[in-house]
């Protein structure tokens, strides 16, 4: 994913799936889209609550304020207390599900990194490529700071667009995260998905049935090529990309058949299907049952429907 191309932060929705852009709070600077494997925002928010999700780059903050009181829980594990001294840092890793509450200003410097840049090809390292990052709550990190507070002063004095300035800090902040808040992932190094990039990327595909999702979309969001994301996918799962997104689309299609009184072209439609007798031939090849088969099984529990 060229994240520069996303305006700002974004985040998945644990529940649905969906991606959008990271809304809490003002957002009072932002870099250039042409800031490389980085973004840079400046963000002030008040007290928020229950705020989760999942972001899809390592996403490190700064804050500028004193006395915010946070409580973080990640992946559903015991949640983290902490009040917020200025110039603390906080890190949330890529595809790490996390809940936020907080009583207090969050003024801050945010900033995004893509996981491309913890590359042996950036870092100079073969183990670069096997890093998982740990979430850190507002801990002292003078390093992380000078280099924010770098970007920062980039920004605030109205500097011209410089890629490789904004790519040169990306890569100092990599290294120093990896050496800092890094630990070997075993997953990554038996070539398999880590699970919890695997289950957001399902529900991603889940929330998205009715578009056109190509393989580009689906590696990109992991943020790697086409041929190692096919081939991790079918690893992890037994299956290819394009046979989960299909197997996914049937079983969609087969629930809002017993259970929605949706015509069946809509259903195939609003599936993925490009057609009724699209979902049809598929239904058949793997049940070996029609649309109108499936609906009829369940009629006498959902009584009269509008089956074209």
């Amino acid at each position: 994913m060229d994240i520069t191309k996303a305006g700002g932060l974004r985040r998945l929705d644990l529940e649905t799936g969906a991606l959008a852009e990271y809304c809490r709070g003002e957002r009072l600077l932002l870099s250039s889209q042409k800031s490389g494997r980085l973004i840079f925002e400046h963000r002030r928010s008040t007290s928020i609550q229950d705020v989760s999700g999942a972001f899809v780059e390592h996403v490190v903050g700064m804050h500028m304020l004193s006395g915010l009181h946070a409580e973080m829980t990640y992946d559903g594990c015991r949640a983290l207390e902490y009040c917020s001294a200025r110039g603390d840092i906080s890190l949330i890793p890529a595809f790490h599900p996390y809940r936020a509450r907080t009583r207090g200003t969050f003024e801050g410097i945010v900033v995004a990194l893509s996981p491309t840049i913890f590359s042996e090809a950036s870092l100079g390292t073969a183990r670069a490529s096997r890093i998982a990052m740990k979430p850190s709550p507002g801990r002292a990190d003078p390093v992380t700071a000078q280099l924010l507070s770098s970007l920062h002063a980039n920004v605030l004095v109205g500097m011209p667009p410089d890629p490789l300035f904004f790519d040169a800090i990306g890569v100092a902040l990599a290294a120093h995260l990896s050496r800092m808040y890094g630990e070997v992932d075993l997953t990554t190094s038996s070539r398999l998905l880590p699970r919890r990039r695997l289950d957001l990327l399902k529900n991603y595909i889940n929330a998205h049935l009715e578009e056109s999702l190509s393989l580009k979309e689906l590696a990109s969001l992991l943020s790697m090529d086409m041929f190692s994301f096919v081939r991790a996918f079918r690893r992890t799962t037994g299956v290819t990309p394009h046979q989960y997104l299909i197997d996914a689309r049937v079983e969609a299609a087969r629930r809002l058949l017993t259970e929605s009184r949706l015509a069946i072209a809509q259903v195939a439609l609003r599936c993925g299907f490009s057609s009724q007798s699209h979902l049809g031939s598929v239904l058949m090849k793997k049940y070996g049952v029609t649309p109108a088969v499936v609906r009829r099984t369940s009629s006498e529990a959902t009584g009269p429907t509008n089956c074209t």
